[in-house]
């Protein structure tokens, strides 16, 4: 169980040091990856502006 609690508390500050090390673009990658892996193939990047709060999705799902 120590290992499990170490692997989180790695996850928990690489996700901290995102924006100080300017990552956050790898990350979505990342994520949209693994969301095509586990749950929807057929997921794209959203394109146009960004930081317009809620109203607009981060990943677009196509038939």
């Amino acid at each position: 169980m120590k290992n499990l609690v170490q692997l989180s508390g790695y996850i928990r500050f690489q996700l901290d040091q995102l924006k100080s090390k300017n990552k956050h673009h790898e990350f979505e990658h990342l994520t949209r990856q693994l969301a095509r892996q586990t749950v929807c193939q057929n997921i794209l990047p959203a394109t146009g502006p960004v930081g317009a709060g809620e109203a607009i999705s981060e990943l677009l799902v196509m038939d």
